[in-house]
């Protein structure tokens, strides 16, 4: 399978597209689907993970999203 590109994951933590009270979680991973593109897309699998909550000190439990996908080159 020679060229046909790299194999890539990222990881969207929904806490990491929280910008001035506006959740853009949803907007952020559909721009990124979009870039990639469709054909790219090997898979996404849903993940929850922990965190403490700076303000509170409270243990959160939140959701996020992997896409895994090949990197197309040139």
């Amino acid at each position: 399978m020679a060229g046909k590109g790299k194999i890539r994951l990222v990881s969207f933590k929904h806490t990491q597209f929280i910008e001035m009270g506006k959740d853009l979680f949803d907007f952020r991973v559909t721009e990124f689907l979009q870039k990639i593109g469709e054909e790219s897309i090997i898979a996404t699998h849903p993940m929850s993970y922990q965190h403490i909550d700076m303000l509170t000190r409270e243990t959160i439990i939140d959701y996020g999203l992997i896409v895994i996908y090949r990197e197309v080159e040139g």
